[in-house]
């Protein structure tokens, strides 16, 4: 038996009744106590006084405008939109028989601060090389020009074949290697036209290297127009003899056609001939609207031509590539075709 005072400090195994009151209030308090948490509107109400507590300036900048893009530059749509107005007399002058040497008069004619055409014989030493040098034209289907926004630079260059032809006196007189001859058929001219064509890229059409008797001949002529409207080419007629029936027989094949007004130069010449030949060359134009002319790589030409060109373009003609010149040509019909 334990003693009296150990007995009196063992836990009874019931409440006591004076403990049922305080057991209830501690009940009372943690209940209270849990409900004191925020609640899920106190919680949104509480997100919304922190956005609002956001400074001003950020809550209310609006976001920086762009500025708009600037309108498209106008296309050009016209040879005038590049070229300028179509009545203004309009020269274009062709430089033959390139590819045989490079010297300081081809670099010279290759500096000229104006549009020219280079016609390249095929097969040459320096054909493909000089056929190196063309450049966009100002045409309106050229990609260079998308737009009217910036006219197009002065020393513009275009390139086009010069093809042998027989002449009169053949073979005496010798045109070079693989010349159309009278009596070819259709498919001799499309081999030979190829094979000078793969010899001179770029070139966007042709033009005769003597071919007096070539050019003279219908079969012949039909049979050189098919080929180049298959191929969307255009021809010069370099008139070598009046007897050329090569304007023609191309204009019917629906062939884009120029034809030679003058030669500037001779296989001897002088300062003087040049001059007055391409005195006739601009007097034609000024009456006729445009004009071709035909020179050579000489020195006395690329002299001449150095001094009368920036004076004739101050003057008001107007100097382009043979391609140019032929956009121009067809933008006057059409312009004359619509007229009441």
């Amino acid at each position: 038996m334990l003693p009296a005072a150990t007995k009196s400090l063992r836990p009874d195994r019931r409440p006591r009744a004076d403990q049922a009151p305080l057991r209830a209030l501690l009940l009372i308090l943690v209940i209270g106590l849990a409900g004191c948490g925020p609640s899920n509107s106190d919680r949104d109400s509480d997100r919304d006084s922190n956005r609002d507590a956001e400074p001003a300036a950020k809550r209310s900048s609006p976001a920086p405008i762009q500025p708009a893009p600037p309108p498209p530059a106008p296309r050009a749509t016209s040879p005038s939109d590049l070229l300028g107005p179509l009545d203004i007399p309009t020269i274009a002058i062709v430089v033959d028989d390139w590819g045989h040497r490079r010297d300081a008069t081809t670099r010279g004619f290759a500096e000229l601060d104006f549009p020219l055409t280079f016609s390249i014989l095929p097969g040459l030493r320096f054909s493909r090389q000089d056929a190196l040098q063309a450049t966009p034209l100002a045409l309106p289907d050229d990609p260079a020009w998308d737009t009217a926004a910036a006219p197009p630079p002065q020393r513009r260059r275009e390139i086009m074949l010069h093809l042998p032809m027989e002449p009169e006196g053949y073979p005496e007189h010798d045109p070079g290697p693989d010349p159309l001859r009278v009596g070819m058929d259709r498919g001799r001219v499309a081999a030979i036209l190829d094979a000078a064509l793969a010899g001179v890229p770029g070139a966007r059409g042709l033009n005769n290297h003597m071919g007096s008797a070539a050019t003279a001949d219908p079969e012949l002529m039909t049979a050189l127009a098919d080929e180049l409207a298959a191929r969307g080419l255009y021809f010069l007629d370099s008139l070598t003899t009046p007897r050329s029936v090569a304007a023609a027989r191309m204009r019917a094949a629906g062939v884009p056609t120029l034809v030679n007004r003058i030669f500037l130069d001779q296989s001897v010449t002088s300062r003087e001939q040049v001059r007055e030949l391409l005195a006739q060359l601009v007097k034609s134009a000024r009456a006729r609207g445009a004009a071709v002319g035909i020179c050579h790589p000489y020195p006395e030409t690329l002299a001449v031509l150095s001094e009368e060109l920036p004076r004739l373009r101050d003057e008001g003609l107007r100097l382009v590539t043979a391609s140019e010149l032929l956009a121009l040509e067809a933008a006057r019909r059409t312009a004359a075709e619509t007229l009441p």
